[in-house]
């Protein structure tokens, strides 16, 4: 599936009126992959999906701030979603690797992932909240778990609390 095609479908799904039976506790998340692990992000803070772009790097910002590209005459911050989540660092490859521009904060940010792979909707109740983590490790950023159907999990994140405020500051300033 090409960028333009998910963008088409993300959209789509956030006009589609949600069936009367389903609880007000159903959401819709943009389901991507890094490093053969899954990530939701809720489609509410989507705007699109694009391919991989040239980045233009910016010098003297953490290491896992890419750069920022021209995105329609506006500057987008990009960053590794890898590097930020504290896996290793590689070539992104082009034909595959797709970036999720998302909304937080009032602040455009394009987060580059390994592939996009779909839309789905879950109820409330079939997300694990409680998760049983070290409480050394801040993982406030993972609102949720749930399980995909063929023994693999989703990890939910929030894109509020994945990034701090200071980071949050470089990311604004460079756009």
């Amino acid at each position: 599936m090409n960028a333009r095609s998910l963008t088409e479908e993300i959209e789509s799904h956030k006009s589609d009126n949600q069936p009367s039976q389903l609880s007000k506790s159903y959401k819709k998340y943009l389901i991507f992959t890094l490093d053969q692990l899954q990530y939701g992000f809720p489609l509410s803070k989507i705007k699109e999906v694009i391919g991989y772009n040239k980045i233009t790097e910016v010098p003297q910002v953490p290491s896992f701030f890419k750069g920022i590209i021209n995105l329609r005459g506006r500057i987008i911050s990009i960053v590794d979603l890898r590097v930020k989540l504290g896996q290793k660092a590689r070539e992104w490859e082009p034909k595959k690797t797709c970036i999720i521009i998302t909304e937080t904060d009032d602040l455009t940010i394009g987060a580059i992932v390994d592939t996009v792979d779909e839309v789905m909707g879950v109820n409330e109740n079939e997300i694990c909240d409680k998760l049983e983590l070290s409480t050394n490790i801040d993982r406030s950023f993972i609102t949720g778990v749930t399980n995909t159907g063929d023994d693999s999990v989703v990890l939910f994140l929030s894109l509020e609390k994945l990034f701090s405020r200071d980071e949050l500051k470089i990311l604004s300033s460079k756009n």
